[in-house]
């Protein structure tokens, strides 16, 4: 403001001092410039947020010195008091201070951001981990209710003609399968497999045996004779049951089994639709695991061998050896009795013949 006042003092004087008019018009017009352009660098130091110092007012023969090295922005024609308008010096950088604050602002807010990143980030793995026990226990809750709601005590007659209870098979591993004998394709391949599951597990001599059940739901064809007859196509290990019409609903029931039989054809001849799934039972009568049509008998054997490891784990059973070496003496009888079965047969014709 000083730096002002001062140089419109000296405009003023030099105008009342000049003869000619042409002359004060351009000592006023001359002013009104360098007013003009100092408000101008005021206005856009003022925008753009700078920090300069106060404009200074100094005379020409002023020393400028080595030390700052002024700018000039205007240099009008003065008498003895000409005028030159300095701007900041070179000492002060601006940019200089912008940069400095600039670098200021960021690194605290980096850190700031780091900061509220690392906690958030450790606040939301905390409440993932906790979610996922919450769904966890609700799964193994959910699962211990379906394996109570799944199996049940059950009367039913084999297939060799004798009355036989759920109870009798206290202390062993079973694998139940409802089908019946007239089936056209699916029993065929679901017995197959069962079949090769269960051989699968007595070459293991470290797991015990499992007895595979099969429980018609076609009571009022299949008697115990046609059951007999027609698993021993398969398998004599594979042990059949039938019963009444009551008998069959009740263990259906128990096991959750849908079947219903179709309508009949002028032979009277007619297919049951029913579920396809095969149940593991341990040696408590508990149900374990269900098969369904899509399981292979290689992913039904690795899954029933998690289940009796875990069995024997919790209830502290450990694997006598001599029933192990029992095991494998049985394999090996099987194994010489079907060789002997083959070699009485005799050698296949032109068996190992060939030109000399």
């Amino acid at each position: 403001m000083k730096s002002t006042l001062q140089f419109l003092r000296c405009s003023s004087f030099r105008i009342l001092n000049s003869e000619s008019e042409s002359q004060r018009r351009t000592i006023f017009s001359s002013a009104l410039f360098q007013q003009t352009s100092t408000l101008k660098l005021q206005l856009s130091c003022i925008k753009r947020k700078l920090y300069l110092p106060e404009l200074l007012c100094c005379r020409k023969n002023s020393s400028i010195g080595h030390q700052h090295k002024s700018k000039v922005l205007h240099q009008p024609a003065c008498a003895s008091n000409d005028l030159i308008i300095r701007s900041y010096s070179a000492d002060v950088d601006p940019e200089k201070n912008i940069k400095k604050d600039y670098n200021k602002k960021i690194q605290f807010f980096s850190w700031r951001t780091v900061g509220l990143i690392f906690v958030t980030s450790g606040a939301l793995a905390f409440s993932a981990r906790e979610l996922k026990k919450s769904k966890d226990a609700k799964r193994k809750e959910i699962k211990s209710y379906g394996k109570a709601a799944i199996g049940g005590p059950w009367k039913l007659t084999d297939h060799n003609g004798k009355e036989t209870r759920s109870t009798d098979f206290v202390g062993k591993w079973i694998l139940i399968y409802f089908g019946f004998t007239n089936c056209p394709d699916v029993c065929p391949e679901e017995l197959e497999k069962i079949v090769k599951f269960v051989d699968r597990v007595d070459d293991d001599p470290t797991l015990p045996s499992i007895k595979p059940l099969m429980i018609s739901v076609d009571p009022e064809r299949d008697t115990a004779e046609q059951l007999k007859s027609y698993l021993a196509e398969f398998s004599p290990k594979l042990l059949g049951f039938t019963g009444t019409l009551d008998e069959v609903y009740r263990a259906t029931r128990a096991y959750r089994v849908y079947y219903s039989p179709g309508p009949r054809d002028e032979d009277n001849d007619y297919i049951v639709d029913h579920s396809i799934i095969s149940y593991l039972i341990n040696p408590k009568g508990e149900f374990v695991e269900y098969f369904g049509q899509n399981k292979k008998s290689h992913e039904m054997f690795n899954e029933s061998k998690k289940h009796i490891e875990k069995y024997n784990k919790d209830n502290g059973i450990v694997q006598d050896s001599g029933n192990i070496f029992q095991k494998i003496c049985q394999q090996i009888k099987e194994t010489y009795d079907e060789y002997m079965a083959i070699k009485e047969e005799g050698p296949a014709k032109d068996y190992g013949k060939g030109k000399g």
